[in-house]
C-alpha cells in the first residue's frame, strides 16, 4: 500500500482531518505514523472485514 508523505510542515498531529486519516499507536505517541488517504482507509476496512488480514 502506498503511504502518502505527511503535508510539509506539519507535525503528524497537525495534519488536515478533510484529506488524511492519521493512524498511531496510543501507547506509542512518539513512534511511528501512517497517513491514509480517504480511499485508502476504506479499502484498508474492506481488506480487513473480508478476513484478508485474518491471522489464523
Amino acid at each position: 500500500m502506498n503511504v502518502p508523505e505527511p503535508v510539509q510542515g506539519s507535525p503528524a498531529g497537525e495534519a488536515d482531518p478533510e484529506k488524511l486519516i492519521v493512524l498511531r499507536d496510543s501507547k506509542d505517541p512518539a513512534g511511528p505514523v501512517i497517513f491514509l488517504t480517504r480511499r485508502q482507509w476504506c479499502a484498508l476496512l474492506r481488506r480487513i472485514k473480508s478476513g484478508d488480514y485474518d491471522p489464523r
